[in-house]
């Protein structure tokens, strides 16, 4: 049991909930890579996720469990199509 505050707190708890985590540009990766978080959900999802960027973002790079978009623009296509 983790108590809120203390070390034993999960942080990345919020992350886990979510089917995929936008990068921070902090971190040297660019404000337009995501991180595909729910590896359980797209699995299951990978065929039509695939489809979708070749045939919506075709600049978009997938790389694993993530994807780096050309632009804020195709950033967004995603975020409405997958959220």
């Amino acid at each position: 049991m983790a108590f809120a505050g203390t070390i034993a707190e999960d942080l990345f708890a919020d992350y886990k909930k979510q089917k995929f985590v936008v990068v921070d540009s902090v971190l040297g990766f660019g404000s337009t890579t995501v991180v595909l978080a729910d590896f359980a959900f797209w699995n299951e999802h990978f065929d039509s996720l695939t489809q979708w960027i070749n045939n919506c973002t075709p600049t978009a790079q997938q790389r694993g469990m993530t994807i780096d978009f050309a632009s804020q623009q195709d950033l967004l296509l995603f975020k409405l199509k997958w959220a």
